[in-house]
């Protein structure tokens, strides 16, 4: 069975133990041990008469919190024990209302305001998740949509980097070739490449195309590579 704080074998009890004189019936203060009695609520105490459980308000009264009163006198040397049981409160709560509104319910929910996260991960599959597409009739993969890497490249005898994501460096390799290292690799060399520049056409320059490089070329109207002001590439595939 579940419990709100601490299940019966945690709680914490407090026992008391008075020998009572004859015709006693208020106990209170200071025990046999030494031990000053106090309790939190008068539902959560036990009272034993030489072992004997009594029953509350037939038996005894306890409300004050520091006094537990017998109905009836107790004789010489009789044994009263008091067990009382800590409580607790809860300083702050949500009602049921209020949580389906704060928390998402993990077996399917609608949500109004922004999604704010640093990670997304699949459940099935760590690396895959599904989005409905704009005909809200089937899904697409997340990731498999996502560019992987992306350059924007300026410069003809020297290149600079304008811009970029996931890309480690760039190498010069010839006239209108650039080799762009990939910082994180690709999990095969068939990714998919698309270039551009303001030459009469930029390509993917596949015979140099490695799991963690690709280059981009660009090239005049007979196809020859020439240099250009600029030109950009960006992939798409899957990450190692």
């Amino acid at each position: 069975m579940p419990y709100i704080g601490k299940a019966p074998n945690q709680g914490i009890r407090n026992r008391f133990i008075y020998s009572a004189t004859a015709g006693q019936t208020s106990f209170s203060g200071s025990d046999a041990n030494a031990l000053t009695l106090t309790y939190a609520d008068g539902a959560y105490v036990d009272v034993y008469q030489n072992g004997i459980l009594l029953k509350p308000a037939t038996d005894y009264t306890a409300t004050s919190g520091t006094t537990v009163v017998l109905v009836t006198g107790a004789s010489v040397d009789d044994v009263i024990e008091i067990i009382a049981y800590d409580t607790f409160s809860i300083a702050n709560s949500y009602t049921k209302a209020d949580s389906d509104t704060r928390y998402v319910n993990v077996t399917g929910d609608t949500m109004t305001g922004a999604l704010k996260t640093d990670t997304l991960t699949g459940t099935t599959t760590a690396g895959s998740i599904a989005v409905t597409g704009e005909g809200n009739s089937t899904t697409t993969n997340m990731q498999q949509g996502l560019a992987k890497a992306w350059v924007n490249i300026t410069g003809t005898s020297t290149t600079v980097e304008k811009d970029s994501f996931n890309v480690s460096g760039l190498t010069d390799t010839a006239t209108g070739r650039t080799q762009v290292a990939i910082n994180n690799n690709m999990n095969n060399d068939d990714f998919a490449v698309g270039a551009s520049s303001r030459s009469d056409g930029c390509v993917d320059n596949s015979d140099q195309k490695t799991t963690g490089n690709f280059e981009l070329m660009s090239i005049n109207n007979g196809g020859s590579a020439e240099d250009s002001a600029t030109k950009s590439g960006i992939v798409h595939g899957d990450l190692a």
